[in-house]
């Protein structure tokens, strides 16, 4: 995915953002963001818990920052 982002934001001046849909972890969405170049992130990670049809989500906001921070 960050192959295809970077080459995305090569190609236009526009911004580029990046956003996993349920992905694990929640911090895969800010690797690829750095790697690719990409100038902002979605992530239903900021959200509370919420229930969903894949069940109840419990968002990681705490992790994600801490992430953020170290990287």
């Amino acid at each position: 995915m960050a192959i295809i982002v970077h080459e995305i934001v090569s190609r236009t001046s526009l911004p580029v953002g990046v956003n996993i849909i349920m992905e694990p972890g929640d911090t895969s969405v800010l690797a690829v963001a750095k790697a690719a170049g990409a100038k902002f992130v979605r992530s239903i990670s900021f959200n509370e818990a919420m229930v969903s049809n894949f069940g109840i989500y419990q968002g990681a906001s705490r992790g994600v920052y801490r992430y953020q921070k170290i990287n």
